[in-house]
């Protein structure tokens, strides 16, 4: 049967969506799903995010400029961390 069967009734149609085969293997779920996008989601941004950080401090002249600006960096770069961990823990 396919992933999307229909029930009809004379006036509408009801789909119903199933789990594939591939999708209710557990090996899948663990390494595909959860470690595949907790990479792509979580840690790719964040190297990209505290890489950026590193630049920038080497880029930027000494000042008050240069500390706010790190700061503000380093907080949007947990903020990423902290609001992003949830989604890709909670995903099954």
């Amino acid at each position: 049967m396919s992933p999307l069967a229909s029930n009809s009734t004379s006036l509408e149609k009801v789909w119903v969506l199933r789990f594939t085969p591939l999708r209710q293997n557990p090996t899948y779920v663990k390494y595909y799903s959860l470690l595949g996008s907790c990479i792509v989601m979580v840690f790719i941004p964040v190297v990209i995010l505290v890489s950026t950080y590193f630049m920038l401090k080497r880029a930027i002249p000494k000042g008050s400029t240069k500390k706010k600006t790190l700061r503000i960096l380093a907080v949007i770069t947990v903020m990423f961390a902290v609001c992003h961990m949830p989604k890709v823990s909670c995903q099954r």
